[in-house]
C-alpha cells in the first residue's frame, strides 16, 4: 500500500505545474508575435505574395497581389494559379507543382503571363519556395510576384528600335568601312557586298589597298601616308577608281576620319566611299560638250578675226576667261558631293509610318501630318507618279527588287519638286514595310534643261553666223553677247555648287544633333527609374561617342570578347562598381568578377597592376 504524498511533494507538483504553464504562455505570447510579424510582413510587402495549395488554389494572398491583378482578396482566394494566367503559360506553375511533389525541387524563379481583371496581359517574375510538414511533405507553396510588365514592354521598344537602326544603316546606299593600323578592313556593312561583288567575309580583313585601281595605288597611299605623318584626321573628296570582284571599274569619292593615339600613333580609319560613276560620266559628257563647242567658236572666231582686227583683242580676253572657268571647274570636281536625302516608313498599303527631317523639307508637311495616312489620299503625286507607287508596292510584294524611279512630288506649298526615290522592302517588328530613301533632283533636272537650251541656242548662233559672214561686224558683237551669257549660265552654275557643298556640310554636323540628341534628353526628363536611368545614361554617352567620330567608338582590342563580356566592359568603362553591374545584369557579384578576370585575361594586363577602367579609357 503507498504512502500518501507529504504537503511538501504536494506544493514541489504545484510549483512544477505552474512553472510549466508560465513556459507554455510564453511559448504561446513567442509564437503569436512571431505570427503576428509574418502577418505584417504577409500583408505590407512591396511585391505580391500568396499561399499556394499543392491543389493551385491560391489560399492567402496579400494587399500588392490585388492592386497587381485588379482582384479583391476574396475574389483571388477564390481561384486557382491558372484561372489568372495566360493560357500559353499555365503548363509552368502545374509543372513546378508536380516537381516539388516528387522531390525534385523545392523552389524555382519562373516568368509568367497573366491576364488583369481588366483583360490586359501583366508580365510577372515569380519565386516560389516549398513548405513542408515535419515529416518532409509538402503543405502549401509560397510565391513572391513582381510586376514585370514595363520593364518587358521596354526591352520590346529598345529591339524594335535596334531593328530599326540596323535596317536604315544595312540599307544606306553607300559603303561604310573600317580599317586596323595596317590598313586591314575590320568592318563594312552590306551594300558593301553588291559594291565590290564580294562576300562579306572575303572583304573581312583584306587590304584596303587590293580594291584600288593600280593606277591610282601610288596617289591613294601618299594621301594615306601623309595623313598619318601629319597626323591629320579627316581626308574629304579623294577620288579613285576602285576594282569589283567581276574585274569591273568604278570611279569612288571617299570622306575618312583617321584616329591617333595620346602619343600621336595611327590606330584606325573609318570612312565612307560613294560610287561616283554616273557624276563622273556626266561630267565628261559636260566637258566634252563644252570643249567641242569651244573648237567651233574658236575656228569661227579665227575666221572673223581676219575681216576685222579690231576685235582680236576682246575675242582673246574671252578665251581666257573661258580657259579660267574651266580650271575653276575641274578644281571643284574633286571636292566632295552630297545631297541630303530623305527617308521614310510606309506599309504595303502606302500608309506612312514614319520620316525624317529632310522628308519633311522635301513635302513641306510636318511628320505629323503625314503618318497615318495614306498618299494616295494625298495631293503628293500626280496620276503618272500614283500609277509608279502602285506598279512600286506589287513588284515589292512580288519580291522584287524595284529600281530607282523619278517622281514629281507636290509640295505643301503648291511647289513641285523632282525626286530620285530608291525603295527596299525591311521587316521591322515582325511587319513588312517599304524603306523609302528620296533625293531632290529638281536643281539636276533644271540645270540639264538649261544645258539643252544652251546647247540649242549655241547651235542656232552658230549657224546664224555661218549665213551672216557678209554682217561682219554686226555678227562679232552678237557672238560678244553670246558670249558673255554663256559665260554668266556657266557662273550662276558654279555658284550655285559652292553653295550646295556648303549647305551639305552644315546639314551633315546638324542632322544628327536635330534628330538623335533631343529623344535621349527627352528620356531623361521622362519619368525613369534608377535602372533606366542608367541605361538611358550609358546610351547617351555611347550616341555621343559615335557623333564625335561618325562610326564605332570601341577600339579593335575588343573583338575578342563575348557579348556579355563587351556589356560588362563597357559598365566598367562608365563606372559601375561590380554590384551597381550585378544588379543591372540580373547576376551576381561573382559572376560579374569573372567577366572581369576575363576580360583583363584577353586584353593582356591579368598579371599588371593596371586598373581596368583607367585601361579601356586609354584605349578607345
Amino acid at each position: 500500500m503507498s504512502s500518501k504524498p507529504t504537503y511538501e511533494d504536494l506544493g514541489k507538483k504545484v510549483k512544477a505545474l505552474e512553472q510549466e504553464v508560465a513556459k507554455r504562455k510564453r511559448a504561446e505570447e513567442s509564437l503569436r508575435e512571431s505570427e503576428e510579424r509574418f502577418r505584417l510582413a504577409f500583408e505590407n510587402a512591396n511585391d505580391g505574395v500568396c499561399l499556394v495549395g499543392t491543389d493551385g488554389n491560391l489560399v492567402r494572398v496579400n494587399n500588392r497581389m490585388c492592386n497587381i491583378f485588379g482582384y479583391s482578396k476574396k475574389e483571388l482566394e477564390s481561384m486557382t494559379v491558372n484561372d489568372i494566367a495566360y493560357p500559353e503559360d499555365k503548363d509552368i506553375s502545374s509543372k513546378f507543382i508536380e516537381k516539388s511533389i516528387s522531390g525534385e525541387v523545392e523552389n524555382t524563379v519562373f516568368e509568367k503571363r497573366y491576364f488583369h481583371k481588366q483583360g490586359h496581359i501583366i508580365c510577372g517574375q515569380v519565386s516560389s519556395s516549398t513548405i513542408k510538414d515535419v515529416k518532409g511533405n509538402p503543405l502549401y507553396f509560397i510565391s513572391h510576384v513582381q510586376d514585370i510588365t514595363r520593364r518587358k514592354q521596354a526591352e520590346k521598344k529598345m529591339l524594335e528600335s535596334e531593328e530599326k537602326y540596323r535596317n536604315l544603316l544595312e540599307n544606306l546606299p553607300d559603303v561604310i568601312y573600317s580599317l586596323d593600323k595596317n590598313a586591314k578592313v575590320t568592318a563594312v556593312n552590306l551594300p558593301a557586298t553588291s559594291f565590290f561583288g564580294y562576300k562579306t567575309d572575303e572583304i573581312l580583313g583584306k587590304n584596303f589597298s587590293i580594291f584600288i585601281h593600280p593606277e591610282d595605288k601610288e596617289r591613294t597611299g601618299m594621301s594615306f601616308l601623309e595623313a598619318i605623318e601629319t597626323r591629320r584626321e579627316w581626308t574629304r573628296g579623294l577620288q579613285f577608281r576602285g576594282i569589283a570582284k567581276d574585274g569591273s571599274v568604278h570611279w569612288m569619292e571617299l570622306n575618312s576620319h583617321m584616329q591617333f593615339d595620346e602619343d600621336g600613333n595611327y590606330k584606325k580609319e573609318e570612312g565612307v566611299l560613294r560610287d561616283i560613276d554616273n557624276r563622273k560620266k556626266a561630267e565628261e559628257a559636260f566637258q566634252r560638250i563644252h570643249q567641242e563647242l569651244e573648237e567651233r567658236i574658236e575656228a569661227r572666231t579665227a575666221e572673223l578675226v581676219r575681216v576685222n582686227q579690231q576685235l582680236s583683242q576682246e575675242i582673246k580676253e574671252r578665251e581666257q576667261a573661258d580657259k579660267e572657268l574651266k580650271n575653276s571647274q575641274e578644281r571643284l570636281n574633286i571636292m566632295f558631293e552630297y545631297a541630303p536625302d530623305a527617308y521614310y516608313l510606309n506599309d504595303l498599303n502606302a500608309v506612312f509610318i514614319d520620316g525624317n527631317r529632310a522628308a519633311e523639307k522635301l513635302t513641306g508637311y510636318d511628320k505629323h501630318e503625314l503618318i497615318g495616312k495614306n498618299y494616295f489620299d494625298l495631293d503628293l503625286l500626280d496620276e503618272e507618279g500614283k500609277m509608279k507607287s502602285l506598279q512600286l508596292i506589287a513588284k515589292i510584294k512580288a519580291g522584287q527588287s524595284p529600281e530607282a524611279e523619278e517622281y514629281r512630288i507636290k509640295k505643301k506649298c503648291g511647289q513641285i519638286v523632282h525626286v530620285e526615290i530608291n525603295s527596299f522592302l525591311t521587316n521591322i517588328g515582325g511587319k513588312d514595310l517599304i524603306l523609302g530613301i528620296a533625293r531632290d533632283i529638281t536643281d539636276r533636272k533644271e540645270t540639264e534643261k538649261k544645258l539643252r537650251m544652251a546647247h540649242e541656242r549655241l547651235e542656232l548662233r552658230v549657224k546664224e553666223r555661218t549665213l551672216e559672214l557678209e554682217e561682219i561686224n554686226k555678227e562679232l558683237e552678237v557672238q560678244k553677247t553670246n558670249l558673255e551669257d554663256a559665260n554668266t549660265a556657266l557662273k550662276v552654275l558654279l555658284k550655285k555648287r559652292d553653295e550646295d557643298r556648303i549647305e551639305v556640310e552644315e546639314r551633315i554636323l546638324a542632322n544628327f544633333k536635330e534628330l538623335v540628341m533631343p529623344l535621349t534628353d527627352r528620356l531623361k526628363e521622362s519619368r525613369l527609374d534608377e535602372r533606366q536611368k542608367t541605361w538611358v545614361d550609358i546610351l547617351d554617352n555611347n550616341l555621343r561617342d559615335i557623333v564625335s567620330s561618325f562610326s564605332h567608338k570601341l577600339s579593335s582590342k575588343f573583338w575578342g570578347l563575348t557579348s556579355q563580356e563587351f556589356q560588362v566592359a563597357n559598365f566598367v568603362k562608365n563606372e559601375k562598381t561590380t554590384k551597381e553591374i550585378a544588379n543591372l545584369l540580373g547576376v551576381a557579384t561573382s559572376t560579374v568578377d569573372t567577366y572581369r578576370n576575363n576580360i583583363r585575361r584577353k586584353l593582356g594586363i591579368k598579371s599588371k597592376k593596371i586598373n581596368l577602367k583607367t585601361y579601356l579609357s586609354g584605349i578607345e
